[in-house]
């Protein structure tokens, strides 16, 4: 299977059904039917998961894996990569605010050798469509970014850790899930961190992308992010990634 499509969502009812087909019309037409896609519920309130079954009753390349109370976004995309089969797996936000058609961008420079391929928002050649997000949420991911290179500082080259949308060669994605144990918004950080550890290659590139209303992340959110990000430093620290 060339592609596995990863999407956790979690309240994601207005979009998801949507996304899917979008995902599923690109890929049919771009590149070939050798893919899947997996939603990974996560603990939905709302009817996401009956949307989602809409799709995969429309399409057999869908695969919706129900959760039961809500985890984590972390959890989330660690047990739909460990479903995964696909040669390349991406991993993409619900509401697919970087679009699918930025797929290729990201699927070059894998081919030129990346374990993982981060698709930028915060690059200065990225595209925001059709504005710039509200002040607050820019403020807080400039300074989710500045914790991150102040608390693990090996990730200072990269502008966007936090992107949800992010291309990963198969079997880099399922060997970092395995040890990734973040269930939280702040596994990003602790993917990357391992994924240096281990020698593979990460690369940035700008992508297009759209501030849309209705973000799941709040305040607590954040501050949950930031524990997360000290807790890499410190599993770090104690040896406990180790093995």
């Amino acid at each position: 299977m060339k592609y596995s499509v990863v999407i956790p969502a979690y309240n994601e009812a207005s979009c998801i059904y949507q996304s899917i087909k979008a995902i599923i019309a690109f890929l049919d037409a771009s590149y070939d039917s050798s893919f899947e896609i997996i939603v990974v519920d996560d603990g939905s309130k709302d009817r996401t998961v009956d949307e989602a079954l809409r799709a995969m009753r429309e399409d057999g390349r869908v695969l919706v894996l129900p959760g039961g109370r809500n985890h984590g976004k972390g959890a989330a995309v660690r047990r739909g990569v460990l479903h995964s089969k696909g040669e390349k797996v991406l991993v993409t936000d619900a509401d697919l605010s970087i679009p699918i058609t930025q797929l290729p961008i990201l699927n070059q420079s894998l081919d030129q050798g990346a374990g993982i391929v981060i698709g930028s928002r915060f690059s200065t050649t990225s595209a925001i469509i059709p504005g710039r997000q509200p002040l607050w949420r820019g403020s807080a991911d400039a300074l989710t970014q500045w914790i991150v290179r102040s608390v693990v500082p090996s990730l200072w080259e990269f502008a966007d850790t936090q992107s949800g949308f992010k291309l990963l060669r198969g079997e880099v994605a399922r060997s970092l899930c395995e040890s990734q144990v973040l269930d939280g918004y702040g596994f990003d950080v602790e993917i990357l961190y391992l994924a240096q550890r281990r020698g593979f290659r990460i690369a940035e590139v700008p992508v297009e992308w759209t501030w849309k209303r209705g973000s799941k992340v709040g305040i607590t959110d954040l501050a949950s992010t930031y524990k997360d990000i000290l807790r890499v430093r410190i599993h770090s620290i104690v040896g406990k990634y180790d093995t």
